[in-house]
């Protein structure tokens, strides 16, 4: 047996597959369609679901499927299903050992799947995430990174590195689906996507992930996110207004909704969880932020009464572990939710 077929047998190729959700995405669909056609490593499957777009997406996507030589599966929706649901159905088609994801405005680079790919070499990697860099609706470049507006610390790379990334996804997600890949498995524990309380597909998959193995995040661009006023989900802009902004509202907006969504959206969490046989630190850690957020919730509304035990959480570091530091603190005492 030549050195080649060994290499071949002990590292099998893996087929990987796309999973995309289209509606209403003519404007900017052709150039997304393009960069995943052009592709230094060929996607094996690519299942498009449209939710029943009104634009012409659909002609424009069975134009492209009849020419780019890929193996393209086309699903029309016969109602609007919404993109969580959407992208549900479309991870539930697809059938390769890595899933990608995409959004129907942004640009792939030519080796994203190469690269990605890599990521998987370690067998405990169940999804792998990039840095993406933002365009604006003519594709010119904004000259900011995904991460960098994402705010993103050392300290959570970090425990991202050290296999602690669900500990950082409790309190907030840094995974974009349209910059993130999947093994099959992880969609066998994660699918279905929760319905309620907001959840995206993009964060409940990086909980999954993180809680049943772990999370491979390359530094380096894959790809150009595309900034513009149709986003189902926007990437605020972090300069100093946004900054004030978020001062101005963390101190002096009421948060019981906000709180009260978060605390149901972990109860979620932790229900589902137990059937991903998670390790004991993550229960003990998605229990301490249960115990917190409840803590909060439970604050009088006689401002007397709420300054101790504000105090006393706040020592503890829990709320700047699992709420906004001085800022919750400052908060909790001035106001009661």
């Amino acid at each position: 047996m030549g050195v080649d077929e060994i290499s071949s047998c002990s590292n099998p190729r893996r087929h990987s597959a796309l999973a995309m959700c289209v509606y209403n995405g003519a404007p900017y669909l052709q150039e997304q369609l393009d960069s995943i056609a052009q592709q230094t490593v060929r996607l094996d499957q690519i299942v498009i679901v449209d939710d029943k777009s009104n634009d012409g997406s659909w002609d424009l996507l069975q134009a492209w499927k009849a020419n780019c030589g890929l193996n393209v599966t086309l699903v029309r929706n016969d109602h609007n299903f919404g993109f969580v649901k959407n992208f549900e159905k479309a991870s539930a088609l697809v059938d390769a050992d890595i899933v990608f994801f995409a959004d129907q405005d942004d640009i792939w680079q030519t080796d994203k799947v190469e690269r990605m790919l890599h990521q998987f070499d370690d067998p405990k990697v169940m999804l792998a995430h990039s840095d993406a860099d933002l365009i604006d609706e003519e594709s010119a470049r904004l000259g900011r990174q995904l991460f960098a507006t994402l705010l993103l610390r050392n300290d959570e790379r970090a425990m991202v590195r050290s296999g602690r990334a669900a500990a950082v996804y409790l309190k907030r997600n840094l995974v974009t689906g349209a910059a993130c890949a999947v093994r099959r498995e992880l969609l066998k524990h994660a699918l279905p996507f929760p319905q309620s309380h907001g959840w995206s597909h993009d964060e409940w998959l990086a909980l999954a992930a993180g809680v049943t193995g772990s999370v491979a995040m390359l530094e380096e661009s894959t790809m150009s996110y595309r900034l513009h006023g149709s986003n189902t989900i926007g990437i605020p802009i972090t300069d100093w207004r946004w900054r004030l902004q978020t001062i101005v509202r963390g101190i002096f907006s009421p948060q019981r909704q906000a709180l009260e969504r978060r605390l149901e959206r972990l109860n979620i969490l932790r229900e589902r969880c137990i059937q991903w046989d998670p390790p004991v630190w993550f229960l003990q850690e998605l229990d301490a932020v249960l115990e917190h957020l409840a803590h909060r919730l439970s604050l009088s509304a006689n401002p007397l009464r709420r300054i101790q035990p504000v105090l006393r959480e706040w020592r503890g570091r829990r709320y700047n572990v699992w709420s906004n530091g001085e800022l919750s603190v400052i908060h909790d005492i001035l106001l009661a939710n």
